[in-house]
């Protein structure tokens, strides 16, 4: 069933993009900051299942040898393979996977407690993969006028979905991405945000939707550097690099429906040299001192120190330098944001809330509150649609888009 005040947009281009990514795996980053990096990714399926009247669930999860088996709504099939195998008792506790098959990582933290990336906790990560898998799956079978593209590769196992329609009016592209891994490792996100690369550009280019204003959600996240007395919606641009009127329609949309807020308006900077490749030399800065603290001790009880620092440093801090190649990472910055073309809303979390719950998960009322944000913000950039995309023309090829 297709509700009122929508089609599909068969003639024509699509004008504005709204662009969700889920991280599989990626919670941890330097600096304390941790994180749920699939809120993109469910807003944006969320968006579409509500429109379309879609009913997903998890059908049922089954593990054949050492692959992970996840089966949703539409005929939707997900395959993840963990690098090092399964336990029996990964497989009884996946074989009873029940709920929601949209808060994927509440998922897995429902079944495994809690979990890490960059090859720490391969079978969660795997769960997590198939789980996204399936429900890219289900939409595609379930809206056939849509696009869906994989990448074939263990390692980076990248898939992109997206659709054009007409949104009360606004001929609008929506691409939701899986950024994940099917073994359980990283993940890499050279495909995140909105880049135009690989995959990702050839679901656009089909889609005609490339240098076109987008709005890019994000994950929910603690980030140390921010302080919130209560989760907190946080729109972010770089004035000088990306799009102002996206950023504020994003503004506008949560000003009219009253939820708390922050705006960053110097976000993601431009920078010679690459940001990833700056955090990257403080950390193999630190992985050099704990190696080198680790080849002079003669304890057991000092090895074992420096390897629990080691461990923490592996499955944490890593999480902010391997995400992103240092290509991308120079243009499209942080979130994969190409210049010129949108601006980045997620939440944001206070201490009390991580000190709490250690690993952020979706909920029911953040998703619902999150699509009823990007509802309005579409709208709202819908009336400033020419000045939003001539600051885009403006500012795509001066700044290296």
């Amino acid at each position: 069933m297709i509700r009122a005040g929508f089609m599909l947009l068969t003639k024509g281009s699509p004008r504005i993009c709204l662009a969700g990514h889920i991280g599989v795996g990626h919670v941890f980053s330097h600096s304390g900051f941790v994180q749920d990096d699939s809120l993109g990714f469910l807003t944006v399926v969320n968006f579409v299942k509500e429109l379309f009247g879609l009913d997903i669930k998890l059908v049922g999860t089954s593990v054949d040898g050492d692959s992970i088996k996840v089966f949703t709504s539409y005929g939707g099939v997900g395959i993840g393979k963990p690098r090092r195998g399964l336990t029996p008792f990964e497989i009884s506790a996946l074989r009873k996977a029940g709920g929601d098959p949209l808060f994927v990582q509440r998922l897995a933290l429902e079944i495994f407690g809690r979990f890490y990336g960059n090859g720490i906790s391969e079978s969660a990560v795997s769960f997590m993969y198939a789980l996204s898998e399936s429900i890219l799956d289900s939409l595609n079978r379930a809206i056939p006028e849509s696009k869906l593209l994989k990448c074939e590769d263990e390692i980076s196992s990248d898939i992109v979905w997206g659709v054009n329609i007409d949104f009360w009016g606004v001929p609008l592209a929506i691409l939701a991405t899986v950024n994940g891994s099917k073994i359980g490792l990283g993940p890499c996100e050279d495909l995140e945000g909105n880049v135009y690369k690989g995959v990702k550009f050839r679901v656009l280019r089909s889609l005609r939707a490339l240098k076109i204003p987008t709005i890019v959600v994000e994950s929910k996240a603690f980030n140390p550097a921010l302080s919130v007395d209560v989760p907190s919606f946080l729109v972010r641009y770089n004035e000088e690099v990306d799009n102002s009127a996206v950023a504020l329609s994003l503004v506008d949309s949560l000003k009219e429906l009253g939820y708390p807020f922050l705006f960053i308006s110097k976000a993601f900077p431009l920078l010679s040299k690459p940001a990833i490749e700056v955090e990257s030399k403080k950390f193999v800065s630190r992985l050099l001192r704990l190696v080198k603290a680790f080849y002079r001790v003669k304890t057991s009880k000092s090895k074992v120190l420096i390897l629990g620092e080691l461990a923490k440093l592996i499955s944490e801090d890593a999480g902010g330098v391997s995400f992103m190649s240092s290509r991308v990472n120079k243009v499209a910055r942080a979130v994969g944001l190409m210049p010129g073309t949108g601006a980045v809303i997620s939440m944001c979390l206070p201490k009390g809330y991580i000190k709490e719950h250690k690993i952020p998960f979706v909920t029911e009322d953040d998703l619902a509150k999150m699509t009823q944000v990007v509802r309005k913000a579409v709208i709202r950039l819908w009336d400033r649609i020419e000045d939003a995309q001539r600051e885009l023309n403006l500012k795509f090829k001066a700044l290296g888009g």
